[in-house]
């Protein structure tokens, strides 16, 4: 019915906007004014106007009497952040050049609008303002009159779980009274019908959507359709620039050489190596007078440049000034408590960050804590709420650094807390030890009598671990994961995965890649005495949950078009299940060598 009756939604969006997170519901705005037909159209919180501007295309494309009005004040938020005036400038500009009969921007706050619109007035109403629970049930509130008996509400943000986001929660009580519609891509989408008289038709819509999984992978798929248009429309535009930009250097590279070459420094030079090549074709001579000769031919350039001589290092501008969020990272990590070094360098130290981890930080701190002692083991704790890092506390020795980041999850933020911690623990260290919450590095234990051993006698910069994901395989008659038996007493499958050949332990800075699966310029063999088993899959339904969970909380703009930690962001249980059972190449389960699994180490 829906890609039947309404064509409109496999229309190319005009305007696509890559940094925006509601591209994905382009589609669905197309369809929403397809089907409902509004007289009256209202947004609160515009923006850069990709929703908005949605809607007006459809709107324009079905040549419909409606009227569109967008609202807001274009001077961001503490959520959004600041931004300048040409973000409003060129959506103004855009708006009057395509939809300036039909379409007026507001520029005032929510609350002053509200005299603009007669009560029952509003067919559709979109809030994507301030996202707190407070500011976004007082939007609902205070609007809620103006809509008409056809009225439909959208609730952007429905998805995020996490800062201080409350859209969510208005969801629940919002949907628990009208027939409603949740779509959890794009960071979550709630659609209420909360007229006595919406069309029949869309309420059979939104019965369908809740039955019928087809409804919400079919406008998830065209999202991500509009998302990569907007990724090719920015990448092409990027490469335009930087072919133009390569034109114009290589006329300036032509024009120098062509000068250079003419000049009498720079032919003087010529003749010179062509001597020093034939005289001395070794040696540190042959090297000082090379370099002797680039003096010359730099001051030739620097002469026909007109350019002055290079300033002292005093003078070389200052490094650009950190975020605000990575200043308060690095007072953290500068007061973290460390081992004075009156008897010098302690042997191993090891650190983990983590956010809400009650499955896996205990097991983690059981198995590391036999090892080392607490003193020497650091946790970084990332705004943790739901007590896990207190209870474990009273259990075990460590010392807790706080974090506070207002993402998530951001990878690169992430790289710099380990690369910036690892610096600064081996100054105190010989060895570094850098996991996941959810990695165990076990040595052979047939070898060692345990990672402390295995440290003792290490005497290697660097140390790469061969990798295993352990598996949960409830078609096999595994039982759900219980706390309070060991891991290994409950599990009987693995799989050895090259994407968790890690180099973790070290006695010298490394520059891990993002994801820390391989070190840049780094290439350390694997000792097939050291494994990494890899925790994320122990129970398949609390992997579900975990992951689903993740989805909802904020990510960066920078980690989704990049696919970073894409397997933490899967929200549909049929895509779950192949990432689950097949991720990365398909794989080889086998079964746990029995002498490991009694061994009930961890």
């Amino acid at each position: 019915m829906i890609t039947e009756q309404h064509p409109i939604i496999f229309n190319t969006p005009r305007r696509l906007i890559e940094v925006s997170s509601w591209i994905t519901h382009v589609p669905f705005a197309f369809f929403l004014i397809s089907i409902l037909k509004p007289k009256v159209v209202v947004e609160l919180g515009v923006f850069s106007g990709q929703s908005y501007c949605a809607f007006c295309q459809a709107v324009k494309t079905l040549k419909l009497d409606t009227r569109c009005y967008g609202i807001d004040t274009w001077k961001g938020d503490t959520q959004l952040g600041p931004y300048g005036e040409d973000v409003f400038e060129e959506l103004r500009n855009y708006n009057q050049r395509e939809y300036a009969d039909f379409s007026r921007l507001l520029r005032m706050t929510f609350d002053d609008a509200q005299f603009h619109f007669e009560d029952g007035s509003i067919d559709l109403l979109h809030i994507d303002g301030f996202h707190t629970y407070e500011g976004a049930k007082n939007d609902f509130e205070h609007w809620l009159p103006k809509m008409s008996p056809r009225g439909v509400i959208l609730f952007h943000d429905t998805f995020i779980k996490d800062l201080d986001f409350g859209v969510w929660k208005l969801w629940e009580e919002v949907s628990a009274k009208y027939p409603g519609f949740e779509f959890v891509h794009g960071y979550g989408l709630g659609v209420a019908a909360v007229g006595k008289e919406v069309g029949g038709d869309f309420l059979e819509f939104l019965r369908e959507a809740k039955t019928n999984r087809f409804t919400s992978k079919l406008f998830a798929a065209l999202g991500q359709l509009a998302f990569m248009e907007a990724r090719v429309n920015s990448m092409n535009g990027i490469c335009a620039r930087l072919n133009d930009d390569y034109v114009n250097l290589k006329d300036d590279y032509d024009n120098y050489k062509a000068i250079i070459a003419s000049s009498p420094e720079w032919r003087f030079g010529s003749k010179a190596y062509r001597i020093i090549k034939t005289v001395a074709p070794d040696g540190s001579f042959r090297r000082k007078t090379m370099g002797h000769l680039a003096g010359i031919s730099s001051a030739a350039v620097k002469k026909l440049n007109g350019a002055s001589p290079a300033p002292e290092k005093s003078q070389m501008p200052a490094s650009e000034i950190p975020s605000v969020y990575d200043e308060d990272t690095l007072r953290s990590i500068e007061a973290m408590p460390l081992p004075a070094l009156n008897n010098g360098k302690r042997k191993c130290a090891i650190f983990v960050m983590v956010k809400n981890e009650d499955v896996f930080l205990p097991i983690w701190l059981k198995y590391y804590s036999r090892y080392i002692d607490g003193n020497d083991i650091y946790v970084f704790d990332h705004r943790t709420i739901d007590g896990s890092v207190v209870r474990c506390r009273k259990e075990y020795a460590f010392k807790t650094i706080p974090l506070n980041y207002p993402l998530s999850f951001d990878h690169l933020w992430f790289k710099f807390v380990a690369d910036t911690v690892q610096k600064k623990l081996l100054l105190h260290y010989e060895y570094v030890i850098f996991t996941d919450i959810d990695e165990i590095i076990l040595p052979d234990i047939k070898k060692y009598k345990g990672l402390g051993e295995y440290i003792q006698k290490l005497d290697s910069d660097y140390v790469r671990c061969i990798g295993y994901d352990l598996i949960h395989l409830p078609h096999r008659g595994e039982p759900s994961f219980k706390a309070n038996q060991t891991v290994l007493s409950q599990r009987k499958f693995w799989y050895h995965t090259h994407w968790y050949n890690k180099t973790l332990i070290s006695r010298r800075p490394l520059d891990w890649e993002i994801g820390f699966h391989e070190v840049r310029d780094l290439n350390v063999v694997v000792d097939r005495d050291l494994m990494l088993i890899h925790l994320h899959k122990l129970d398949f339904d609390m992997c579900w949950r975990t992951c689903f969970e993740r989805a909802r909380l904020k990510w960066p703009h920078e980690d989704v078009i990049n696919n970073r930690g894409w397997q933490n962001r899967i929200t549909d249980i049929d895509r779950f299940r192949d990432y689950y059972e097949g991720w990365p190449d398909g794989f080889q389960i086998d079964e746990i060598p029995e002498h490991l699994r009694q061994s009930n180490i961890f």
